[in-house]
């Protein structure tokens, strides 16, 4: 993979990221000094922040803040959350509400900020007669997997499965509910761990008319149907393995996650492509949640993957279709796989060549 920012090392150090995200950033971490600096800088500088929190915290008032200039527009430089709205697990509010407090002493934070409170101004969120916290909360409840959540406001969810844990092979088999592929020319022995979030429903009981103002101030195109007020619908995923590979000899990582594509239940009379494409939009669920709903865009039809600056070819491994992203350099070697296989996504990265990850997805069974 390519240096990524000091944005997303940032998130990496706040565990915003996947798993897939997560390992990647690892993997690249061990291999480059340069990175591996800016690592060390900002986790430095994140505990620096962390202890400013716990002092300022008690006397932050949000419902204080007096914006100014309503014209301030993006930036976008070195340092600063480029991706923002990639990463719509750190909700516009809540990362205002986070930076303020220390954005006179913390560089990156600082410029963050500038970011954030752009937003934060030019959609009027400040007009929404909900609190920060209720936000927060219902972020923070979904990351933690609280079982029943009721925010004044909001609406109720309720969250069962999905707790993460390491297993064997065998209890990932009988856990999950999707039949699993591995690649034959992977051996066993090199298997480092296994990892699987169990299958898990959310039930959404929402006040769609505030929920729908949050949606629109945070630039949200889509809102929820008005009628499907006070009604419950589910969104529910079959859960997700991750294995990853390691010949120690070669130094060659492989990782190999599979998810069913998820199922959006919801009432007889309400209209599904309106819910979804709301849903899809609510950035207080946890990242994770989020990219497997984009993945169901147009889930009747087509998985789409978006192409930025064409780095995604199109593959056909046997007949099977696919995407893959290579990168073969000096200093870089890193390939990425995304196959859909009886409606299971499987995505095979490693810090091999083009070749060598495509034998390996060949031989998926």
């Amino acid at each position: 993979m390519k240096c990524p920012n000091e944005g997303l090392i940032q998130a990496y150090i706040d565990k915003e990221l996947n798993d897939f995200e997560m390992k990647e950033i690892e993997i690249h971490l061990s291999q480059c000094e340069k990175c591996k600096e800016t690592y060390t800088e900002l986790n430095s500088l994140n505990k620096f922040t962390l202890e400013k929190l716990n002092v300022y915290k008690e006397d932050f008032n949000v419902s204080n803040l007096k914006p100014t200039n309503l014209n301030i527009e993006m930036k976008s430089k070195k340092g600063v959350f480029k991706d923002m709205k990639k990463y719509k697990n750190i909700a516009v509010a809540a990362c205002a509400a986070l930076a303020i407090t220390t954005c006179v002493t913390v560089e990156p934070i600082r410029a963050t900020i500038i970011d954030a409170v752009s937003i934060f101004r030019a959609k009027e969120i400040k007009s929404v007669d909900i609190s920060l916290s209720d936000i927060n909360d219902l972020e923070k409840a979904l990351q933690e997997h609280k079982t029943d959540i009721d925010i004044d406001k909001i609406g109720k969810v309720n969250f069962h499965g999905g707790e993460r844990k390491t297993v064997t092979l065998d209890e990932a088999k009988t856990t999950l509910p999707f039949t699993l592929s591995l690649p034959t020319a992977l051996s066993d022995k090199t298997i480092e761990s296994v990892v699987i979030d169990e299958p898990s429903k959310i039930d959404f009981t929402l006040n769609v008319e505030n929920v729908n103002e949050i949606l629109k101030s945070l630039g949200g195109k889509n809102i929820f149907p008005k009628d499907l007020d006070g009604k419950t619908f589910s969104f529910n995923t079959s859960g997700i393995l991750n294995v990853s590979y390691r010949d120690v000899a070669d130094n060659k990582h492989i990782s190999v996650t599979e998810s069913k594509v998820p199922e959006l239940l919801a009432p007889a009379d309400a209209n599904v492509d309106e819910i979804f494409n709301a849903l899809s939009e609510l950035s207080v669920l946890p990242p994770n949640i989020q990219k497997q709903l984009k993945s169901m865009k147009d889930w009747q039809n087509t998985l789409y993957v978006p192409n930025v600056e064409n780095e995604f070819e199109e593959l056909d491994l046997g007949g099977t279709k696919a995407v893959g992203h290579f990168e073969d350099t000096n200093e870089n070697k890193n390939s990425y796989v995304l196959i859909l296989k009886n409606d299971v996504l499987i995505s095979l990265y490693g810090n091999v060549d083009k070749n060598e990850i495509l034998e390996i997805a060949k031989t998926m069974r």
